[in-house]
């Protein structure tokens, strides 16, 4: 996902978009228009995906912070793993400052990019 399509909308308050992909995903974090993190991880399972998310908004200090986690996928397989690691994340509510939106296709986001 380009930074171009990652600024599109408000990013003043704090965002992190988790764009899963076959084989890894890619968690950045906006806040007040500027880039705070961008990494990319490995994962294997939907756990690993909540695992490396919890692990850096902790790490960042922004886990009591009021926010949005947006997911984006690539193709289904990866939407099957970013909406079981949203029903993770609902259900043990590790995150209650912060609104989880529903899964989008990465795609929509290349096109608006043009």
């Amino acid at each position: 996902m380009t930074l171009r399509a990652l600024f599109q909308g408000s990013t003043y308050k704090l965002k992190t978009i988790v764009s899963v992909y076959d084989d890894y995903m890619n968690v950045s974090i906006i806040q007040k228009n500027e880039l705070k993190f961008s990494n990319a991880f490995e994962y294997h399972n939907a756990e690993d995906i909540v695992y490396h998310l919890m692990f850096v908004i902790e790490q960042k200090g922004f886990k009591e912070e009021k926010g949005e986690i947006q997911f984006y996928f690539q193709n289904k397989e990866s939407q099957e793993f970013a909406n079981k690691a949203i029903e993770l994340l609902k259900e043990t509510q590790m995150i209650k400052s912060h609104t989880i939106i529903e899964s989008e296709n990465s795609a929509k986001l290349q096109l608006l990019c043009v």
